[in-house]
């Protein structure tokens, strides 16, 4: 189901990309932290759903109430083939993907700043908790910017494969949907 009737695809400026396999619970509190979120026009929230069973989607038609969300859902893609359909489907400039995440309060709010201070920049790396959920799990101060991809790699580069952690521009990845495809199943 649809509840978004009445975005323009060049008035997005973020997706948040939600991918979902048999985490109801994860889901629920996922959704209540985007409730207390700034969620304006610019920011849309798409949801693919793998799941075996129908909680998932019977909790998604409880906030669908609340906050507009695309959903989608079918037969099992796996994690691989969920990143690349919402990538597909997102309308936004820049698209941030989640999982059985939370989403700290403001944190949309400051995402849209950035997006909109440095219109230039092409990947976005959010500091996010450690596994305590008190502290940072990356001691790296403030917002900033790395040098270069080398840096990048030397600062930072055990958590990268979080998926949830990282912003990028859309017209970057679409590029490389069809080759990414040789990796399926690698979760790479």
């Amino acid at each position: 189901f649809n509840t978004m009737n009445n975005k323009k695809s060049n008035d997005i400026l973020l997706s948040i990309c939600i991918l979902t396999y048999n985490q109801p619970q994860e889901t629920r509190v996922l959704l209540e932290s985007l409730l207390l979120q700034k969620i304006t026009p610019e920011v849309e929230i798409i949801m693919r759903d793998d799941s075996t069973n129908f909680e998932t989607e019977t909790i998604v038609k409880e906030y669908s109430t609340k906050i507009q969300i695309n959903y989608f859902k079918g037969k099992k893609l796996g994690i691989d083939n969920a990143i690349l359909f919402l990538t597909e489907k997102a309308k936004g400039k820049y698209i941030w993907w989640l999982g059985d995440d939370e989403v700290d309060d403001g944190g949309v709010e400051h995402m849209l700043t950035i997006i909109k201070k440095f219109p230039d920049i092409s990947f976005i790396l959010i500091n996010f908790r450690n596994f305590n959920r008190r502290e940072a799990a990356l001691r790296l101060g403030n917002d900033r910017f790395f040098k270069d991809n080398n840096e990048v790699l030397e600062k930072v580069a055990n958590v990268l494969g979080f998926i949830s952690i990282t912003v990028f521009k859309r017209k970057m990845a679409l590029p490389g949907i069809e080759a990414s495809k040789k990796y399926i199943g690698s979760e790479f």
